[in-house]
């Protein structure tokens, strides 16, 4: 997957006239666009999403690029399109803008109109373990927003992630239950960490020429808006030419996928093909496209044997990734 800078893509306006950080020295009732934080929110990640008013009182209209449509008055933008600062020894200093790749969506929010954002502020969490509160804000077209505090130890101490994280896995199980899942086997908390492990473990002798995973498996996976759970995970060492040796997905969609669907028709929905200088393995069978017939379920593996290795032919990985798929089949209900 090639990651491509996110101002080649989408050439964002460099600034609207008139807008600069002189301006946005000016009280909030003279600028031309405002960010009003509304409210920072805590997640199960041990992070915060931000929700910001922006009134847009320029003459001009504004872009913002995101992955899901404008929805009630709200929008999602792609983090890698907005600044990020934060305040250190009394001034302000901008992070690193962010990469990404894909289609956005892009939302125009005119002029003398508002729409409340909502900001995942995860570039920030680089300082999570500093032993101190953080003051930051978020910019774009060269205005800021309010500052706000983020304070990952005081919410440590509250017990606020933790909540969170309980509530989180519990709606997993739930999901999970419901797409048909056995409940004996989604029981505790670390059944998604149990789940990845009996699927990746298939490379643990080395059988079929896939070296063993190495990398964390202990984390839930996330919920995207429409219920859908996704458990991409990648290993924590490099494989030739690429950032990781392994790159993985589960993608579930519990209203749409049928176990038994499922097991009678995995071995025929199997494509095997290189990707780059490594190996791609993956459950074709229209994830995600209800025209096509949604199978409600995607698997993909992307794997890059390290310089010592070899990549295993295509065979091999055909065996490889049905027992990967025997070893999910093993969890749902008969």
């Amino acid at each position: 997957m090639k990651l491509v800078n996110i101002l080649s893509i989408l050439m964002i306006p460099l600034f609207l006239s008139g807008c600069n950080d002189k301006n946005n020295s000016n009280s909030a009732s003279k600028r031309k666009i405002v960010f009003k934080t509304i409210k920072i929110v805590p997640t199960y990640q041990e992070s915060y999403i931000g929700h910001f008013l922006c009134i847009n009182r320029t003459e001009e209209n504004i872009k913002f690029y995101g992955w899901e449509p404008l929805k009630n008055g709200k929008f999602n933008p792609i983090p890698a399109t907005i600044h990020y600062e934060v305040e250190m020894d009394g001034e302000w200093n901008e992070l690193d803008q962010g990469f990404y790749s894909g289609i956005p969506e892009v939302f125009t929010l005119k002029s003398k109109n508002h729409v409340e954002l909502i900001v995942k502020l995860g570039y920030l969490d680089r300082f999570k373990n500093k032993g101190e509160s953080l003051k930051a804000r978020i910019k774009y077209y060269g205005f800021a927003s309010e500052s706000f505090v983020l304070d990952w130890d005081k919410d440590r101490r509250d017990g606020i992630f933790e909540a969170l994280r309980k509530e989180h896995i519990d709606k997993v199980r739930d999901l999970l239950f419901q797409a048909g899942f056995k409940s004996e086997l989604i029981q505790g908390d670390d059944f998604s960490q149990r789940l990845r492990q009996s699927l990746i473990s298939v490379a643990d002798d080395n059988k079929f020429g896939f070296e063993p995973f190495q990398g964390d498996l202990d984390f839930p996976p996330y919920i995207d808006s429409k219920g859908n759970i996704s458990y991409g995970f990648c290993s924590s060492n490099a494989g030739r030419e690429y950032e990781y040796q392994y790159v993985c997905w589960l993608d579930i969609n519990p209203s749409k996928f049928n176990p038994s669907w499922f097991r009678e028709n995995y071995q025929n929905h199997i494509i095997i093909g290189k990707w780059g200088k490594g190996r791609n393995m993956k459950f074709d069978a229209n994830y995600g496209h209800p025209m096509r017939g949604d199978s409600g379920i995607n698997i993909e593996i992307h794997y890059f044997p390290l310089i010592s290795s070899s990549l295993p032919d295509e065979e091999a990985s055909r065996e490889f990734f049905i027992k990967i798929l025997e070893n999910l089949d093993s969890w749902l209900k008969e």
